[in-house]
């Protein structure tokens, strides 16, 4: 995958507001890549800093241009897609400064 291209499908989908992907989310918008060529332009992206990993398996654009705080929540939703996730009341409360 050429740099120019990866960026320019990563900014779209920023647009959108989408900056965390897993690596089946990357692998589908970098579909027209071998498995090789794909496992190696991550790695070139992640060392190039286009592409942060805070976590294994999930990605985080680091030149998006929208930034968001709930960081962690969009984290948890990219590793549990599908399933049913939910902020606690405690993290609720505490996140608006009334505990």
């Amino acid at each position: 995958m050429k740099c120019s291209t990866a960026l320019k499908r990563l900014v779209d989908w920023d647009k959108k507001g989408r900056q965390f992907f897993t690596t089946a989310d990357l692998a589908k918008i970098f579909h027209d890549d071998s498995p090789r060529a794909f496992k190696a332009g991550l790695q070139r992206m992640v060392a190039q800093e286009i592409l942060r990993r805070p976590v294994r398996g999930v990605y985080y654009f680091a030149l998006s241009q929208t930034r968001s705080d709930d960081s962690i929540e969009q984290i948890a939703r990219a590793l549990r897609r599908g399933e049913y996730n939910y902020v606690s009341l405690e993290s609720a409360l505490s996140e608006y400064g009334a505990i």
